[in-house]
């Protein structure tokens, strides 16, 4: 067998997302799981229901003095969510 053009699977996998309209919604499952890990793993238990609305992120949070903090840096963890989901799919993040 031979082979013209070899590429990377990573771009071949990129492409094929793409191209299947899944990329934005793949975005959104990493954002969505990498909330604990942004926020922190010993705040887990703090952690309810995590889900999107339209481009907004919401994660309710069961401690009142727990998400006061989280409010105040919300800019931090929308910049690493966005990171850790390797696109801009969260346009803003509210804690509730």
């Amino acid at each position: 067998m031979l082979y013209r053009r070899p590429q990377h699977i990573s771009s071949l996998l990129d492409a094929f997302l793409r191209s299947e309209g899944l990329e934005t919604p793949l975005a959104r499952y990493r954002a969505q799981v990498a909330v604990a890990r942004v926020i922190g793993e010993q705040y887990q238990r703090y952690i309810g229901e995590v889900r999107f609305q339209g481009d907004t992120l919401r994660v309710q949070i069961k401690s009142a003095p727990l998400r006061q903090n989280l409010l105040m840096n919300r800019d931090f963890y929308l910049r690493a969510l966005n990171h850790e989901a390797g696109a801009q799919v969260v346009q803003n993040l509210i804690f509730c």
